[in-house]
């Protein structure tokens, strides 16, 4: 199964829209700062 996720960072308001299998292990990707993407937010 896939998830949808869309993330808006607080910094400047901006979204990031992604699809991934493993939901959890995407968003500590994210928080972790080793998405490029959403590094600087």
């Amino acid at each position: 199964m896939f998830f949808t996720n869309i993330l808006k960072s607080e910094l400047d308001q901006t979204h990031y829209y992604g699809h991934t299998k493993d939901l959890d292990s995407r968003l500590k990707s994210h928080n972790q700062g080793r998405v490029r993407s959403t590094k600087g937010k």
